[in-house]
């Protein structure tokens, strides 16, 4: 985008552009975004999938 959409602003102000992540981890993100499939993963493998990324 910094180089299509936002070119010509980005090469007045190079440092106003810079990558941040929103903070959302992808386990919460699938909790959220898909329960039943949540709820298939907790009866299959436990609720530790949530809140720990290594596997057991």
């Amino acid at each position: 985008m910094v180089q299509s959409l936002f070119a010509d602003f980005a090469s007045i102000f190079p440092m106003r552009f810079s990558n941040k992540t929103n903070g959302v981890t992808p386990r919460r993100w699938l909790a959220l975004a898909n329960p039943a499939l949540s709820e298939v993963l907790d009866e299959n493998i436990g609720q530790t999938w949530r809140t720990d990324p290594e596997p057991a």
